[in-house]
């Protein structure tokens, strides 16, 4: 189930009314819950890993697994620290190799891709690793 945006008329509108409405529910997902790579939504995505697979050394820290983003829309990687989101960022950006597998950017295998190009296409935005002290 995914929920509309909200816009910035639906945000004035609710604000002059004094009460914000529910959001519209939209019935069709984004991906099925067991979408791969065979899945033609899949296919259409902007983003796509197949069969990633990323590690550190000799230490795997993502076994294969597919991965999809799709155009226009915010996606999260949402899990534990020391899961494995950063890495999987990283391997979907070319900033870190992957150990098998392969990564599609518009239907185009981002590792063939001049990198000049990747940046035109592609952003990543990393935070900086702090050290909190009291």
């Amino acid at each position: 189930m995914l929920v509309k945006k909200p816009n910035a008329a639906d945000f004035l509108d609710s604000f002059r009314e004094g009460a914000p409405e529910a959001p519209e529910v939209v019935d069709e997902p984004l991906f099925c819950e067991t979408c791969d790579r065979t899945c033609e939504k899949f296919a259409d995505a902007v983003l796509r890993g197949e069969a990633v697979s990323v590690g550190y050394g000799d230490r795997v820290i993502i076994e294969p697994m597919d991965v999809a983003v799709p155009a226009d829309e915010i996606t999260s990687i949402i899990g534990p620290n020391g899961c494995g989101k950063s890495t999987l960022l990283k391997a979907l950006s070319r900033t870190m190799p992957l150990r098998g597998g392969a990564v599609y950017l518009d239907g185009r295998a981002i590792a063939e891709m001049p990198t000049a190009e990747v940046a035109r296409r592609m952003a990543l935005r990393p935070f900086p690793s702090r050290t909190w002290t009291a």
